[in-house]
């Protein structure tokens, strides 16, 4: 059943994407001025090398591409599954081919590339050292930042995806991404890289939310059987005391989404996001039931909240037809605010966005 829903997922992402070009890096000198607001990450389609960078500029609401490759007279790769920003470097988790390209975040000139990863998803840092999960081997590796090499692995759950560092506490969503059936959380103690306590969920956790009163948040998507409906389980929010670990459930039906953010005040979570998915749904910290309407009615594939001013972004992939690979900006009551520029195309299935300032 994993190989089934993995296999699934690549046709999906395949299939809406076939119109797309592939970008050839480009062998003239870049030109754009920092500093910017947004670092977009466009996953690309898989087997053509388009994941890239795109950059954001609040000022002037417009959206510059390409920039690794034109900066670095190469493509990033297959997936670019997520960012990390470390000081002034970017790294840049590459689930194919499982890499990780760190870069310059001033001129976005590599630095260094680490290689043979078991396909890396994210990444937290602590103590000089950068925690990865990765799905092939249902473990953290963890990575010396000085010398970017390897140095051990910590066994987790199954296919760990998102992760939320708390102090020395590191969160691990055990997410069963490639197509089985998890509903774990691992809380791993960085002082002794070892697992100290592992946490039942909803089905399918994805990833995770800090709130104001410093409890976690994770959002589960559920288990889907494609084979047979019956054995499906509704998504949920769950909420992890600080303290006792004590998990807290809201039942979010058959929705099925993958991404969640808290908004500055982090007494309100945001959640939606996936193939498929219509919908960024808000919620209070304090509410018992889920919002019976989205509160952003449109399909994306990946969004973020700007944790400075509110502002949502919504990221669109190709099945979007005429939206596609577009990325929409939203106040804080949900408003769309940059209709009138036609919104901002950005790479091939942009999937997140990472904020510099």
């Amino acid at each position: 059943m994993r190989k089934f829903l993995f296999a699934a997922l690549l046709f999906a992402s395949a299939a809406s994407l076939t119109s797309c070009e592939k970008d050839s890096p480009s062998t003239e000198p870049i030109k754009f001025n920092l500093p910017y607001d947004m670092i977009i990450t466009n996953e690309g389609s898989w087997g053509s090398k388009t994941a890239s960078v795109s950059l954001y500029f609040e000022k002037k609401d417009s959206v510059g591409n390409d920039i690794f490759a034109k900066v670095n007279g190469r493509t990033m790769g297959d997936i670019l599954q997520s960012m990390k920003i470390v000081d002034s470097l970017g790294y840049f988790i590459m689930n194919v081919p499982g890499t990780i390209e760190i870069a310059s975040l001033k001129t976005f000139k590599s630095k260094a590339t680490i290689e043979d990863l078991g396909s890396p998803r994210y990444m937290e840092v602590y103590n000089g050292k950068g925690y990865v999960s990765e799905w092939n081997n249902d473990a953290i590796v963890v990575i010396d930042l000085a010398s970017n090499k390897v140095i051990k692995s910590i066994k987790v759950g199954v296919d760990p995806e998102g992760l939320l560092l708390i102090g020395d506490k590191l969160f691990v969503a055990n997410s069963s991404g490639m197509g089985g059936n998890n509903n774990t959380v691992s809380i791993v103690d960085l002082k002794t890289e070892t697992v100290v306590k592992t946490v039942t969920v909803g089905d399918i956790p994805r990833m995770f939310a800090k709130d104001i009163n410093g409890d976690v948040w994770v959002i589960c998507s559920g288990f889907q059987d494609w084979n047979d409906a019956s054995k499906n389980t509704n998504s949920s929010l769950c909420k992890i005391d600080k303290n006792t670990y004590a998990v807290t459930k809201v039942d979010l039906g058959n929705f099925r989404p993958t991404q969640l953010f808290a908004n500055p005040a982090k007494n309100k979570l945001y959640y939606g996001a996936g193939y498929g998915v219509k919908g960024i749904y808000q919620i209070d910290i304090t509410a018992t039931k889920a919002p019976s309407t989205p509160f952003i009615d449109e399909y994306f594939y990946g969004f973020t909240v700007n944790q400075s001013t509110g502002e949502i972004f919504g990221f669109t992939n190709a099945g979007i037809k005429e939206k596609a690979n577009k990325a929409f900006k939203y106040n804080t009551a949900g408003v769309l605010l940059n209709e009138k520029s036609k919104y901002n195309t950005a790479g091939v299935t942009p999937n997140g966005g990472y904020f510099v300032k």
